[in-house]
Order: C-alpha cells, then structure tokens, then sequence
C-alpha cells in the first residue's frame, strides 16, 4: 500500500468517526454538542472496537485514573 493511499484511508477513518458523533447528535442520541476529553475518548474506544475490531483500552488504562478525572471521568 502506498503512503497517499494509507494517508487517504487514515483520514477518512478520522473524518468517518467525526460524522458518527455529529449523526448521533443530530438523531438526538446525544443531547448536546459539547463533550468532554473522557466522553470523546469512550465514543472513539467503541468506535473503534466496534467499526476496526480494535480495542485500545479504557481512559483510565490508557492515562490513569487522575488525568481522567481531569479529562472529565464521572463528572
């Protein structure tokens, strides 16, 4: 695979996961359009598992408990 086709492929990923927070907004699966980091970071953490198969880690795993809380875990 060349560099602009994986650069092409890696974007559209971005801007395919962008459009999914704006459509569940626009469905009113999400009442607002303000999120916090930890919210932002759930919705990619699904996102991802469910849409690539790939499963990161929760917020917490990836950056630890008192980030996430700064990040707005359970605020």
């Amino acid at each position: 695979m060349n560099t602009e086709k994986l650069n092409d492929d890696k974007a559209a990923a971005i801007m395919n996961f962008v459009d999914l927070i704006i459509g569940a907004f626009d469905s009113n699966h999400v009442a607002t359009n303000a999120l916090t980091l930890a919210q932002l970071h759930r919705i990619a953490e699904h996102h991802c598992a469910d849409i690539y198969g790939s499963k990161f880690g929760n917020i917490v795993s990836r950056h630890g408990e008192e980030l996430a809380k700064e990040c707005g875990l359970n605020v």
